[in-house]
């Protein structure tokens, strides 16, 4: 793969699209914003708005820049490799972004996500720790209104809060092992706002927007970060439907736009300076793009005390898997007719969602023989499944048909392969830009006030669902521009 797609192709597919602008010195400006922010956020989402509340609330001028559904039709993808992602069915170009469809599932990641590369020799480590991130995950979990189960020792990754709102919940020890290592089960815990979970467009934004400081721009598509000097973002370039353009100039920046359109706008943007994007010094922009894929099975147990049960999860596979050299997974057991699987009572679901392959193959490029409605350059994902993948698969499956077993349960009937989600990379944070795209405080290597935020930063993954981690890491990202902005 690293032969098919070359640094040229990556640079060729924006290049050409904006080959009418002279490099390094912008483009021909209709208009120019007259105020200068001190912080610009490029998207709406989980990523953008927590940085925008941060940097608001302290006195910092912060605009939001959010394409909206006005322009959503403007977007297109292409996809290829062995693994078909739906892309357009995962983004959405709205207020809010994808909390407009989020299922409200909260997690965190566990300590040993952070330093798998280094205790088991493969994957890849963070530059920051478990313990850097605690004290944002409890400001996230309250942004998200989360209700969780009391907490569980060794089923649940450590704490040092409690959850904003607590549930009976249902605690259900199976005494179950696995390979030697007993099965922890907790109930995940959820965002319970209201109705349902947490809908940023439906107050959150309106919120930011009413605040002194805070400035909400939608119908605007941000189009290319433009440098004037090879070490800082002079300003961002934007259109609105109609095609119009104008700029947006600000101190500091950050891209918030989701796992594709971040490493997209990035790649567009070169400059004699960049020539191909920026963060792309050791050629990691766009890839190492993973995501959870979901696999379901039934089986009948011979005990009841799983009737009823919705969200029984477990991590206890983690550290099986990674010794072997394999990826996370978790197992989740849930009542089948609860969860509209089968209409026959007393069935158990299994369903396994394993973490895939870190893999510098699976890559976002710009792919200069498509274009999209704005005449910009169509992202493609190319993505392959490894034989890592394949395995850990394999074993989780194993392991879960021992798990039935163990409950007096007939075979696991596997009934195929579910939802895409959680997708992360592609910007990845690193201890050095020779591997990654952002350091630890998600700047931008080489960019003096550029900055990424989002699940694109992520290095791993892990098997958890990752909107508890981009809160946190957008939390922290606003304390950080604060400090920054305010030295």
């Amino acid at each position: 793969m690293n032969d098919v797609i070359s640094r040229r192709q990556l640079l060729s597919g924006g290049a050409a699209a904006v080959a009418s602008m002279a490099l390094g010195q912008g483009c021909n400006i209709r208009e120019r914003t007259s105020t200068t922010y001190d912080i610009a956020i490029i998207g709406s989402g989980f990523a953008g708005l927590p940085v925008a509340f941060k940097t608001t609330e302290a006195g910092l001028s912060t605009v939001v820049i959010e394409a909206g559904k006005k322009l959503s039709s403007t977007f297109d993808y292409r996809t290829s490799g062995s693994f078909n992602y739906p892309i357009a069915a995962a983004r959405r170009i709205e207020l809010g972004g994808t909390s407009a469809r989020w299922g409200g599932v909260v997690g965190r990641m566990w300590p040993y996500n952070f330093t798998i590369r280094s205790t088991h020799g493969h994957s890849a480590d963070w530059p920051i720790r478990y313990e850097d991130l605690d004290p944002y995950y409890c400001e996230s979990e309250k942004f998200l209104c989360v209700r969780g189960a009391p907490y569980r020792p060794n089923a649940e990754p450590p704490r040092i809060c409690d959850y904003p709102k607590s549930t009976k919940g249902k605690s259900v020890d199976l005494d179950l092992t696995v390979d030697g290592r007993k099965m922890e089960f907790f109930t995940k815990a959820v965002s319970s706002c209201g109705k349902g979970p947490l809908r940023l467009a439906d107050g959150e934004i309106k919120r930011f927007s009413e605040l002194p400081h805070g400035t909400l721009l939608e119908g605007l598509r941000a189009t290319r970060l433009v440098t004037l000097d090879g070490k800082s973002i002079s300003h961002i370039t934007v259109r609105k439907s109609n095609g119009e353009e104008s700029s947006i100039t600000a101190k500091r920046f950050v891209v918030a736009a989701g796992v594709i359109e971040s490493p997209r706008l990035l790649l567009m943007s070169q400059s004699h300076w960049f020539p191909y994007g920026f963060g792309n010094h050791g050629s990691s922009l766009g890839r190492y793009f993973c995501y959870h894929p979901h696999y379901a099975g039934l089986f009948r147990p011979e005990i009841t005390s799983l009737s009823n049960t919705r969200g029984l999860r477990s991590h206890s596979l983690d550290t099986l898997a990674h010794a072997q050299s394999l990826n996370a997974c978790n197992v989740q057991l849930d009542d089948a007719v609860l969860l509209k699987i089968s209409k026959e009572p007393g069935l158990v679901a299994v369903r396994l969602s394993p973490d895939l392959t870190s893999s510098k193959d699976n890559l976002i490029f710009l792919n200069s023989g498509q274009r999209d409605a704005m005449g910009y350059a169509v992202p493609e994902l190319h993505i392959e499944q490894t034989d890592v993948d394949r395995r850990t698969l394999a074993y989780a499956k194993r392991a879960s048909d021992q798990i039935a077993s163990k409950l007096g349960g007939d075979a696991i009937r596997w009934v195929g392969q579910g939802l895409h989600s959680h997708p992360s990379g592609t910007c990845r944070m690193s201890s050095d830009a020779d591997s990654g795209v952002v350091d630890h405080n998600c700047r931008v290597f080489g960019m003096e006030n550029l900055y990424v935020s989002g699940a694109t930063v992520f290095p791993t993954a892990g098997a958890t669902n990752p909107t508890n981690t981009i809160v946190a890491l957008a939390l922290r990202l606003g304390e950080h521009l604060t400090r920054q902005s305010t030295a």
